[in-house]
């Protein structure tokens, strides 16, 4: 928060500027509750990183589904800046670093899903909810 501005009207200046930006609320949210939640979260819940108000890499970003408008994360800028791209560019499936593919063979058509991420080997199965367990698991061993 800028030091020239009182909390109040840093509050109501953030809120203005997400009304602007089209953030939609859930049934139960109130724009003073994602505020609280932003303001509140200390590290970013992709990367795990020290956020801080300043506009750094690790600086604190409220990030929305564009295509929905409604809120998803406290992120840090560096991962807010990619987080969209990634999912993507890279994906349907909506997971980081998992993507559908399909194979045809003589008649038939085959739906996998297959992990990619930069350091591990890569991994296909058919079960969606293999994948994300074994992108998990890969997260314990090597956070982003």
């Amino acid at each position: 928060m800028p030091h020239k501005q009182t909390q109040k009207e840093h509050k109501n200046t953030r809120i203005r500027y997400w009304k602007h930006r089209d953030l939609k609320l859930r049934d139960g949210e109130t724009y003073e509750m994602i505020y609280d939640k932003v303001y509140s979260t200390t590290h970013c819940q992709l990367c795990n990183v020290e956020l801080c108000n300043e506009m750094k890499s690790n600086g604190r970003c409220m990030d929305h589904d564009h295509e929905t408008g409604y809120f998803r994360y406290v992120l840090c800028r560096k991962c807010n800046s990619g987080y969209d791209k990634e999912l993507q560019s890279n994906n349907k499936s909506g997971y980081r670093w998992i993507s559908p593919r399909v194979v045809k063979r003589k008649d038939k058509i085959y739906h996998y899903f297959t992990y990619k991420r930069k350091g591990f080997n890569v991994r296909s199965s058919t079960s969606l909810t293999k994948l994300i367990a074994y992108s998990f698991i890969n997260l314990l061993k090597k956070p982003l």
